[in-house]
């Protein structure tokens, strides 16, 4: 009984302290504009528990008035809710005013300039903005006084003028979309910008003429990709300051035979393809693949619109820049896929189909043996992106860190309960009505494996102490590998009774 009242108190003692640091690292709920403004005037992450109306608009961004201010870095989470500034609609006005740091899962609208990009003496950081929409506004990002802090949005929003000073840095968009918004439908980036897999609607345009260094990579206008010849009608005009890089390649991969012997009268093992349409001047590379395992990287700057790439198994390219070098091909390493880059921007996912027969008959055979040939060669497109559908939840938001993603890649769910809320239940089912199988992650987000066809997420939530179902999944043990599934029931037992809820995950 002594014992077990001592480990009662241990788990106790240890529950407390993990409790403690929780709160620490905890972001502060909000669900009013007074509650707003006092935490991050205290420096504090925030939090949205509800759409959040801020009226009238008192702060300075030392041009205008403003919403609110983040001064430290801050990361405001808006959890799928709305901050809607009114009494900011002046030429100078911003809804947020913004020396860096992170704005995720937020709507802004109201003020005349959603988000304005500052800096003062004691603050400027890189500006992230992660699934936000910029509606109802003038301008929606603007930028007159940054200090080289970057700024980089993925999964966003902007329907107005949108606009920067050279002195951001430079700007990266991710999966954006442009669209009209109070009149206008217009981008003048004075900073070097990347547009990476974004949508522009059709009369959307870019003054691409205020900056040397403009890219557009595998975008869209008005639903068409964007081309180097049509790119002059979305800057409406002149395209000498910015280039297309459209990555919808095409690959010719077929398998190569060798028909020297080298000097131990052994044939050498290769695999080649064919890559067409690359932008001049584009630096390509290649990976190949034994399911995950990484075989060989071959790496070069191609000045052409084409080249082909082969990987030998017993001896060098010169011209190819090669890690390792050369690749000692095994029967048991047989490679599977290939897997394309250019200019850093993964273009696309090739297999390589052959059997092990085949594969040992090219592998390590004397030069009089017979060696395998492919008569035809494997015609590969570019593989089809499918989509994470997020059904319609309440009491919590769920977010994607990818909209589109091929089949096979990996998609992280982020999930966020409202105040008094926690997570009850998640699942993802692919189209034919299959549960996919989810992962938990230490940093308290899922994640799975992309199927064809695509997936629909669906999340419930339940008020906090509510929930009543045992935990469904497992975690190994790292020091032993087994189970603790018994150990968590326990451990989550007293939890229990300290006044704690399970959490219950439908896999």
């Amino acid at each position: 009984m002594k014992k077990l009242l001592s480990l009662v108190l241990v788990l106790c003692m240890v529950l407390s302290m993990s409790v403690s640091v929780f709160a620490e690292g905890t972001a502060v709920s909000v669900s009013t504009a007074d509650e707003l403004v006092a935490a991050l005037e205290a420096g504090s992450d925030v939090i949205f528990t509800q759409d959040i109306k801020i009226d009238p608009a008192n702060m300075s961004n030392a041009y205008g008035t403003t919403g609110i201010n983040v001064k430290q870095g801050q990361t405001i989470d808006g959890a799928g809710y709305t901050l809607d500034i009114k009494g900011a609609g002046g030429t100078w006005d911003s809804g947020i005013n913004t020396t860096g740091g992170t704005i995720k899962n937020l709507t802004v609208t109201g003020s005349f300039r959603g988000i304005f990009i500052n800096h003062n003496s004691d603050h400027s950081e890189a500006v992230i903005l992660e699934n936000v929409i910029i509606t109802g506004t003038t301008y929606t990002i603007s930028c007159d006084q940054g200090k080289n802090q970057t700024l980089t949005a993925t999964n966003c929003e902007f329907y107005g003028w949108t606009s920067f000073a050279a002195t951001l840095g430079e700007a990266t968009f991710n999966n954006c979309t442009f669209g009209e918004g109070n009149g206008y439908a217009y981008c003048r980036p004075y900073a070097p910008t990347s547009f990476n897999n974004c949508e522009f609607e059709e009369e959307y345009q870019v003054d691409a003429s205020r900056n040397d260094e403009n890219s557009f990579t595998n975008c869209t206008v008005g639903g068409e990709p964007l081309t180097q010849e049509s790119l002059t009608a979305l800057l409406g005009g002149s395209a000498e300051n910015a280039t297309v890089k459209n990555t919808e390649f095409q690959y010719d991969g077929y398998f190569y035979e060798a028909t020297t012997a080298n000097e131990n009268g052994i044939f050498e093992t290769g695999v080649m393809f064919d890559i067409y349409n690359i932008p001049n001047n584009a630096e390509v590379k290649v990976e190949l693949y034994s399911n995950d395992t990484l075989l060989m990287t071959k790496s070069k700057k191609i000045t052409t619109g084409s080249t082909s790439c082969t990987f030998y198994t017993n001896s060098t390219s010169g011209s190819w820049t090669e890690t390792p070098s050369p690749w000692v091909a095994w029967e048991e390493l047989m490679p599977t896929r290939a897997v394309l880059y250019i200019d850093g921007v993964k273009c696309d996912v090739t297999g390589v189909d052959f059997t092990k027969e085949e594969w040992a008959a090219f592998n390590g055979v004397n030069a009089g043996a017979p060696v395998v040939e492919k008569d035809d060669p494997i015609i590969i497109e570019k593989e089809e992106e499918y989509k994470s559908i997020i059904a319609s939840t309440e009491n919590g938001s769920v977010s994607v860190d990818d909209k589109k993603v091929t089949r096979g890649e990996k998609v992280t769910i982020t999930v966020t309960p409202n105040k008094g809320y926690e997570l009850a239940a998640l699942s993802v089912m692919d189209e034919e009505g299959n549960e996919r199988k989810l992962t938990e992650n230490e940093d308290g987000t899922f994640s799975f494996r992309m199927p064809e066809g695509g997936v629909t997420i669906e999340a419930e939530f339940a008020k906090i102490g509510a929930s009543t179902s045992a935990p469904s999944t497992e975690k190994e043990n790292p020091s032993t590998g087994a189970s603790d599934f018994v150990g968590a029931a326990a451990a989550l037992a007293m939890v229990s009774a300290l006044g704690m809820a399970a959490l219950s995950i439908k896999r």
